[in-house]
């Protein structure tokens, strides 16, 4: 909290004034999160102190602090940080992607360097180490990032780095998926659907939750990223999402088997 505080702080985003009489007063809201390494362990215990810009009530307190930039947690904070670190790549000579937003390319004759951003997460690569280890230095000068050294997992996909290549992993998503939605019991198959299969919403089968059939609908969705293969078969499963039976639900299950 001491360090977020610092930071806070040292980056000039408030100053405390008196409390203005025509303004209403934003309260603030600890967030705390614990970030684990790729075996699972602690690595560090994060604080974040943001605004709860939802609110808009004024408070009781004779002294405030006046924002001169965005905090966390305010509805502009997300486009206020993105326009800083974007002014920032492109003056740094990055070309944005016409496709996504968030990823910017960084051309040297024949080297390149590759960056994209999640919120205040930034993943980069490239082929040439120098300048890699220059940009690196210049992230964490200018914004005060801290090196997590290599990606093991970004947005729930293990990232595994090998001689061989790189290779993508949502296996600890689909067991924790698995276990979620207690789908032991269920067989595993070798296509994740019969070729010439025929579904119908009117099978005869007990009908079941809606809810906990859409729910698993999603999270096979999100397994998608990695495992392209069962895509069809949730595309089509999931147009019986409205009232599906009991039978849709199990092959649906059978789905998250190939992971375990």
């Amino acid at each position: 909290m001491k360090k977020e505080i610092h930071m806070i702080e040292k980056n000039n985003t408030w100053v405390l004034v008196d409390r203005p009489k025509d303004r209403e007063v934003i309260s603030l809201k600890w967030i705390f999160k614990i970030k684990l390494n790729q075996e699972g362990k602690v690595q560090k215990y994060k604080a974040r102190l943001v605004a709860r810009g939802f609110l808009q009530k004024s408070g009781g307190e004779d002294k405030v602090y006046k924002l001169k930039k965005a905090l966390y947690g305010l509805k502009q904070a997300p486009r206020a940080w993105y326009k800083e670190i974007d002014t920032y790549f492109i003056r740094s000579d990055f070309e944005r992607s016409k496709s996504e937003a968030t990823l910017y390319v960084k051309k040297e004759g024949h080297d390149i360097l590759i960056a994209c951003l999640y919120a205040d997460d930034l993943i980069f690569t490239g082929n040439n180490s120098v300048l890699m280890q220059k940009f690196k230095q210049e992230m964490m000068k200018t914004y005060e990032m801290s090196d997590l050294g290599l990606l093991h997992y970004f947005l729930g996909i293990e990232v595994i780095q090998m001689e061989e290549g790189i290779f993508l992993s949502q296996k600890k998503y689909a067991k924790g998926t698995f276990k979620n939605f207690h789908t032991t019991g269920c067989k595993s198959v070798d296509t994740p659907m019969a070729p010439n299969e025929k579904l119908k919403k009117d099978d005869g089968a007990k009908r079941v939750a809606s809810s906990t059939y859409r729910s698993l609908i999603g999270s096979l969705l999100y397994l998608t990223a990695t495992r392209p293969d069962i895509m069809f078969a949730t595309s089509v499963l999931s147009r019986f999402m409205q009232d599906p039976s009991q039978f849709l639900l199990i092959v649906l299950k059978n789905l998250l088997v190939p992971w375990l």
